[in-house]
């Protein structure tokens, strides 16, 4: 099948991925689930830096020990794959490879998507049978951990909880007379305790109300589209 069909790791497939695809069938699946299995460690919080380097060195070795025992017994030798193992072995093969693992494992957390398709799309991307179950083991096991853990290191803005509002009418002031100039006083509560205060004139909160029109209109539609549904 195309890799055209991968579709849980965006609209193009990551060159950190596609690099490892040729490389995993030449090394045991007894590694493979090593590095597995550090990513998922590393994804839950619960892998150092410092001792991720200590493992990789021996690893590395390890890898690189089999990646050319397995390639030596390929009879007919592709030059692609000949390029990627050259740049695996320059770069660091572990790195490559937990490097691949890890963009593929946080995709999968991303989009939340259910077994049969990440097995379907997995199998699509010609990796055998043993590594599809290790990843779908490593996402059923860990896959609350690691949405626990997305949360816990997002970013939020403040959320409103409350708004109140006045509209003020300045009569006049030092220039004219007569002004009758209607102002909109905004008091916003956010989540944090925080009190926002804001005066915005007539123009200013018509284009207020147009930007919050358009932008739940584009939510809408996005909700709607039909990529949104690929999880059902």
């Amino acid at each position: 099948m195309p890799l055209d069909d991968v579709v849980f790791l965006g609209d193009k497939i990551p060159v950190e991925v596609t690099r490892i695809l040729p490389l995993l069938p030449l090394i045991s699946k007894r590694s493979l689930t090593r590095v597995l299995s550090l990513v998922v460690k590393f994804l839950t919080g619960n892998l150092l830096k410092q001792k991720q380097e200590e493992l990789a060195i021996p690893l590395n070795g390890q890898l690189e020990k089999e990646l050319k025992s397995g390639w030596e017994k390929v009879k007919k030798k592709s030059k692609y794959v000949q390029e990627q193992i050259d740049y695996a072995t320059k770069t660091n093969l572990f790195s490559v490879l937990f490097t691949g693992f890890y963009i593929m494992l946080r995709a999968m957390i991303r989009q939340k998507i259910k077994i049969p398709y990440l097995r379907e799309q997995l199998t699509e991307m010609g990796l055998e049978e043993e590594l599809i179950n290790l990843f779908i083991e490593a996402y059923e096991t860990k896959k609350e951990e690691f949405e626990f853990m997305c949360l816990d290191k997002t970013n939020w803005f403040h959320h409103v909880l409350n708004v109140r509002w006045r509209v003020d009418v300045i009569i006049s002031n030092s220039i004219m007379t007569k002004v009758f100039k209607p102002i909109l006083l905004l008091q916003l509560e956010l989540d944090s305790g925080k009190i926002v205060t804001m005066e915005v004139t007539l123009e200013q909160f018509h284009k207020l109300r147009l930007a919050c029109a358009s932008l739940l209109n584009d939510m809408y539609n996005i909700e709607n589209h039909p990529i949104m549904k690929i999880r059902d």
